[in-house]
């Protein structure tokens, strides 16, 4: 997303969840990296160490969370977080 881009943050209430969403108006994710996303240590970036979008997928496994990446029709990707509600052992 460049420095024009738009970001939005959506959430949603449901019975046993809730879900937050964070979409963009970029160019959407490759399709080979948006298989790869969630890899420790797989980076697209020169000096990147490939970390980040590892551990949030491991602080939502062990929330029994869940989270998808998906590119949107109009252009742009969208990121769900989806949080369990209640007792979570």
């Amino acid at each position: 997303m460049n420095l024009n881009g738009v970001l939005r943050y959506n959430k949603l209430a449901l019975m046993h969840a809730q879900d937050n969403e964070f979409a963009d108006n970029g160019k959407g994710i490759n399709s080979d990296i948006k298989q790869r996303i969630f890899e420790p240590f797989f980076s697209t970036k020169p000096k990147g160490q490939g970390l980040g979008m590892a551990i949030v997928k491991e602080i939502m496994d062990c929330y029994k969370g869940n989270i998808e990446v998906e590119n949107l029709s109009q252009g742009g990707a969208r990121f769900t977080f989806s949080i369990p509600i209640g007792d979570i052992s």
